[in-house]
């Protein structure tokens, strides 16, 4: 998933008008109480709040304290359970804040560019705090052991192409039908889509690993596809862009444009805020 930027509050808020981004924002809020409005719901927040916004989504947030947050906004980000704005709270250990502050370690670099390592790091990064905030949301819901021991299939067998999911799932004792509903309410992903998105988790990794010293179909078979036509269509569904082009993402360094596009639709505040 790719982080497109970083900011934080540099000076106490104690509201902030409603606006909306053209990309997914994670806003960890860390100092201060306050509501955060969206999708005509209130949502309390104090130090150690996650909101998950989805993009396009119109919010704002008030308090009479004042509050500082941290804001990423990525690209390809997916939803958690259904659709719509999360809310979580960052656990003892401060995991994503500490994932925050290795976005904002790798998300330049020293020379204030980002280069073709930090690019690497920070997709990474992006599908880290994806991973976390699903962890998150799974300790919310009452686990069930029989859903669990397909998952756990699951991850055992990413690489593996004779895998065969709707077996796995015939193991639990549930119905096709039953099965698929409880595991979409506790992912927010059909059980095909949530496998699918693991292979191709591992298939970015391998890419950023091994770049352009493996092909495209070698990538494809050591992530459990016996056809490489098959997984570049899943990649592009899931990725928005082809393999292809995802390697040379992996080249490339922010532009101009780039930067453009993450802070459209954001009002002029804010961008000041982050930019000083």
């Amino acid at each position: 998933m790719e982080i497109i930027e970083i900011g934080r509050s540099k000076k106490l808020h104690y509201s902030f008008p409603e606006h909306q981004h053209g990309f997914w924002e994670i806003l960890l809020n860390t100092n201060g109480n306050g509501v955060f409005l969206a999708e005509g719901k209130e949502y309390e927040f104090h130090p150690g709040t996650i909101l998950v916004i989805p993009p396009y989504t119109p919010h704002q947030k008030k308090s009479n304290d004042g509050f500082l947050d941290r804001s990423v906004f990525l690209k390809n980000f997916r939803n958690i359970g259904r659709s719509g704005v999360k809310l979580f709270e960052d656990d003892e250990r401060q995991t994503i804040a500490r994932i925050f502050d290795l976005v904002e370690q790798f998300q330049y670099g020293e020379t204030n560019q980002k280069g073709e390592t930090e690019a690497s790091i920070t997709s990474v990064l992006g599908d880290l705090l994806y991973q976390v905030l699903v962890s998150y949301y799974n300790q919310s819901k009452k686990k069930d052991i029989r859903l669990e021991g397909v998952i756990e299939l699951m991850n055992e067998n990413v690489s593996n192409a004779e895998f065969e999911l709707s077996k796995a799932i015939q193991s639990s004792g549930y119905s096709m039908g039953y099965f698929r509903k409880i595991f979409k309410e506790m992912t927010g992903q059909s059980p095909v889509n949530y496998f699918n998105s693991l292979r191709i988790g591992k298939a970015k990794s391998m890419f950023q690993q091994y770049g352009n010293s493996r092909t495209v179909k070698e990538i494809a078979y050591s992530c459990g596809f016996s056809d490489a036509l098959y997984f570049s269509r899943v990649f592009r569904q899931l990725e928005g862009i082809s393999p292809q082009q995802y390697i040379r993402t992996l080249k490339k360094e922010m532009t101009p444009e780039d930067i453009r596009l993450v802070k459209m639709d954001t009002p002029e505040e804010f961008l000041n805020d982050v930019s000083e």
